[in-house]
């Protein structure tokens, strides 16, 4: 009789992936403000604040990844949590949300800047459907290298989350910081990105947008000159055009504006979390507004 040899059966095991491992620039964040995370990877990971979704990209520097994520200007106040997805399983990140709110100011512009037109109402809502269309679909690439730089102007004359009464009728909040400027100061960008809309718009003026990717942007309205086109590539601290006062405004002055995910965030809040990300200290603007102009 013949021996006969099967071959063994070896059973191979798949290895469990590693839940992710998160670290939070900060165990809290202002309304209007993020939370920047970082992961040593591998992805893909993603962050869920609610309902929203924000991908991990390469962090600056080719260490790990990275997150921004946007905290909502209406957020409720106290504890949150970012969870925090991956192939492994989920991270729960918590923070807590602080209030972030700026004085009330009282605004004059001329009538027509308050009292619409049916014509300026559709203008202006066709206006904000193309900027929603733009946010909704950015560079999928991390195009900043650095935290925010210097996008012109001096003093903060209106705080992002102030709120501002407009001919005693008209009341808003202010989602962006106002610098002083005065008409022909230099604009430039904050980050390198691509230029997504350099145009006039009823309510920003002469307004420029910029893609830095994944989901950030940045917004540079009231010019009185546009130096950049839709399409066009620009480093950090390229001329974009010049300050002035176009569109509702009382006076001349810069408006910068940010937003991650279609989410309007404090750009000064954003160049801090950028600064952790790339490993640097943040440089902080000044907490107070000075005497509006």
């Amino acid at each position: 009789m013949r021996a006969v040899f099967l071959p063994a059966l070896i059973l191979v095991l798949p290895i469990p992936a590693a839940v992710p491992e998160v670290r939070a620039a900060a165990a809290a964040a202002p309304q209007g403000g993020v939370l920047a995370l970082r992961a040593p990877g591998p992805g893909p990971l993603k962050a869920r604040l609610g309902e929203r979704e924000h991908p991990f990209f390469p962090a600056p520097g080719g260490k790990g990844l990275a997150v921004l994520v946007p905290v909502p200007l209406d957020s409720p106040l106290g504890a949150r949590e970012v969870v925090v997805e991956g192939e492994g399983g989920a991270t729960r990140v918590p923070f807590r949300v602080t209030a972030s709110r700026g004085p009330v100011l009282k605004v004059k512009v001329p009538p027509s800047k308050t009292e619409l037109s049916a014509a300026d109402q559709a203008r202006a809502a066709r206006e904000q459907a193309e900027f929603q269309a733009i946010t909704a679909s950015p560079g999928a690439a991390r195009a900043w290298e650095a935290p925010f730089g210097d996008p012109g102007g001096g003093a903060i004359t209106c705080e992002f989350g102030a709120t501002r009464r407009f001919n005693g009728t008209v009341t808003s909040v202010h989602k962006g910081l106002d610098l002083r400027a005065a008409t022909g100061t230099p604009v430039k960008a904050a980050a390198a990105g691509t230029v997504r809309l350099a145009k006039d718009v009823f309510f920003g003026g002469n307004l420029v947008f910029v893609d830095h990717g994944c989901g950030l942007f940045t917004s540079y309205a009231h010019l009185s000159r546009l130096d950049a086109k839709p399409g066009q590539a620009v480093r950090a601290g390229e001329r974009l055009g010049l300050s002035g006062a176009t569109g509702r405004v009382s006076g001349p002055h810069l408006h910068w504006g940010a937003s991650i995910a279609g989410v309007q965030v404090d750009p000064r809040l954003v160049r801090e979390g950028m600064a952790y990300l790339c490993g640097e200290a943040p440089a902080r603007a000044p907490k107070r507004p000075r005497k509006r102009r």
